[in-house]
């Protein structure tokens, strides 16, 4: 069915389907092919039908040439639909062009490209994003807002609150409420996520296991000491990584950095390879239940020198009093933040 199809292609120019893509033979540049500096990638010894779905299986891959003499597959990172100006003879290969359908929404625009919305990426809109950076990266104009995403090892997408900027955040911490959401939570709670997207939040473990499990994201905390854009202290930790509920949701990164002269310290290396304590699963290396003193759940050893899931009422200019407060002991010493938030990029 495939040969049919394919030798009709070359008379009547029909959609030739090949796996689940459909390509079109073109016929206004007869003998033509793609330029060598297109091309991406030689596969020999390989049927036309391998060829096409192993382009289409790659989003970069944007057309192929085929000869069927000696079985060899090229593809190429960009397409010519009839203008001949990126091709050159060759009498031996026949070329293919996808025939761009847009799926999920999507726009087709006049250069051939599909314009995804709500969240989706992919040459053809096909999936959505894995987190708010790689939306961001898309380049489709994503604004800040509720998104669903599905990380490459979630089994189902999930909604996440994206700020669509420095690079595309997805928000796991927030506390910026007036009357903040209570975080001294159970074990179930951190786990799943409480609160409210875009408002006071925690995402959830489970969650931030799977956009981490890459190893190559970056935990950003920041806070904020008044309401003013200038008023900020920040800490960056990259690499980082979580493991598996069953091993307590591990805290893992390879170095931390401060953003200039707003670097809000580094209280967190201490903790690096912790499991996450809540009241009713103590799982620090302290004799006492750290999440109990604290007030909260973290990533607690024995027990720490910061607390950012502690309480928070928001006044400002405070000082912390107790142990279940909002404290960073380096550098912010006993000051209690006005705002604070935690993200992956």
């Amino acid at each position: 069915m495939h040969k049919l199809c394919c030798i009709l292609a070359g008379l009547l120019t029909p959609v030739c389907m090949i796996h689940t893509d459909n390509y079109r033979v073109l016929t206004s540049c007869p003998g033509l092919i793609m330029k060598r500096q297109f091309i991406a990638l030689i596969i020999r010894d390989v049927t036309k039908v391998d060829c096409g779905r192993t382009c289409t299986e790659d989003d970069s891959c944007e057309s192929f040439h085929y000869d069927s003499t000696s079985r060899s597959c090229h593809l190429n990172t960009d397409f010519d639909n009839g203008h001949c100006s990126k091709m050159e003879f060759n009498s031996e290969m026949i070329y293919y062009f996808k025939v761009k359908v847009c799926m999920n929404g999507g726009i087709l625009q006049s250069n051939s490209r599909c314009r995804c919305v709500n969240g989706y990426v992919g040459s053809k809109c096909q999936r959505l994003m894995r987190d708010c950076k790689e939306g961001f990266a898309a380049g489709f104009g994503y604004g800040h807002g509720e998104y669903f995403i599905k990380p490459a090892s979630a089994s189902t997408p999930f909604k996440v609150f994206c700020r669509m900027w420095f690079g595309g955040r997805t928000i796991l911490q927030w506390r910026k409420e007036s009357f903040s959401e209570p975080f001294n939570r159970s074990w179930a709670e951190y786990r799943d996520g409480f609160g409210r997207l875009g408002g006071d939040q925690w995402l959830g473990l489970e969650k931030m296991y799977h956009i981490c499990k890459p190893g190559t994201v970056m935990l950003g905390i920041e806070i904020r000491f008044e309401n003013t854009p200038n008023d900020y202290k920040q800490q960056q930790y990259f690499n980082f990584s979580l493991s598996n509920e069953k091993d307590g949701y591990r805290m893992y990164f390879s170095y931390s950095e401060g953003t200039g002269r707003n670097a809000m310290g580094d209280s967190l290396t201490p903790l690096k390879h912790c499991a996450f304590s809540t009241y009713d699963q103590d799982n620090d290396n302290s004799e006492q239940n750290c999440a109990v003193r604290f007030g909260s759940g973290f990533w607690f050893n024995a027990c720490a020198d910061c607390n950012p899931n502690g309480h928070l009422d928001r006044q400002k200019k405070r000082r912390r009093t107790s142990d279940s407060d909002y404290f960073w002991t380096y550098d912010l010493g006993d000051r209690v933040p006005y705002i604070a938030s935690m993200w992956l990029g």
